[in-house]
């Protein structure tokens, strides 16, 4: 009796410790060989995305990832599940040169395994485009014509800010085969935008086929319009008397203008004659502000 008792509790003790090393090793694998996941990157617009080869029955329960960021000096940690095959890394900078990531795969009880270590390269972050429109003051001075109907019309009436006047050119006797107007900016522009505003009680004679030509002073006489290129043209919609035409140049996705400028020659034709008539013509000038994070990133991330 005393021989059966000693092996009865023999043999439950050995159940007992083969139990507890049962569940102390249940779900420790040992975790894949990242080297097998054909780890690599892709470089994006202030990004880098992270992709993998997804295993059909990973040994790992997640992947530990971890670097540092140089734009906020900060260390980065994330968990990636084991059915995640990539994965983006958002607000990096092509500045930085290579990021390294280190990734390790743990198993369900949290062992880890061997980590492999990732270089890789951003894209260079977008810039970003602010646009403001700038009214430039002009007056008579500003403007000067070759054609002036001296019956109706006067030049003054372009710029006075009011829609129910409006400058007429010659049209009662001779007069140049071009009409036109010349603009003072009063400063020299990169870009701009031309705003006309026809007459209110006459459709006839609205402006069509602009041409824009650059001057060395108001009254330039050196320039020859039937040879000379114009630096902007455009077609103006016929549209009715007091509807408003207007053009953006260089438009905002377009470089400015490589050299400034500040006279210009506005030469167009009425519908059919030579001459024609506004009510009023005024510039904006165009400031487009260029926020470059790979250049002008907040400083208070910079060393």
């Amino acid at each position: 009796m005393k021989h059966l008792l000693k092996y009865l509790l023999g043999t439950a003790a050995c159940l007992m410790t083969l139990a507890a090393c049962s569940d102390s090793e249940e779900g420790i694998v040992p975790p894949t060989d990242l080297q097998t996941l054909n780890f690599r990157s892709e470089p994006g617009p202030g990004t880098i995305t992270l992709k993998w080869d997804l295993p059909d029955n990973p040994d790992y329960y997640y992947l530990q990832l971890t670097y540092r960021d140089p734009r906020e000096k900060k260390d980065r940690m994330l968990t990636i599940s084991s059915y995640t095959d990539s994965l983006v890394i958002e607000n990096t900078r092509a500045r930085y040169g290579e990021y390294t990531f280190t990734l390790t795969p743990f198993s369900e009880t949290g062992t880890p395994g061997t980590p492999i270590t990732l270089k890789a390269t951003s894209g260079p972050a977008e810039k970003t485009l602010t646009t403001s429109r700038i009214p430039v003051s002009l007056t008579s001075d500003n403007f000067t014509t070759n054609a002036q109907e001296p019956s109706e019309g006067p030049l003054s009436n372009i710029c006075d800010g009011n829609a129910s006047t409006f400058f007429h050119s010659n049209w009662s006797g001779n007069s140049p085969a071009n009409h036109w107007i010349d603009v003072d900016f009063g400063e020299p522009l990169e870009r701009f935008e031309i705003v006309t505003l026809n007459r209110h009680n006459n459709a006839v004679n609205n402006p069509n086929g602009v041409r824009c030509f650059r001057l060395s002073s108001l009254g330039d006489t050196s320039v020859d319009m039937d040879t000379a290129t114009p630096f902007l043209s455009y077609t103006c919609t016929n549209l009715g008397a007091g509807q408003q035409n207007s053009i953006i140049f260089p438009a905002i996705e377009e470089d400015a203008l490589t050299e400034p400028i500040r006279y210009m020659r506005f030469v167009t034709r009425g519908n059919g004659n030579k001459y024609w008539n506004l009510a009023e013509f005024s510039i904006n000038k165009i400031v487009v502000t260029v926020y470059d994070p790979e250049v002008d990133e907040v400083p208070e991330y910079d060393e």
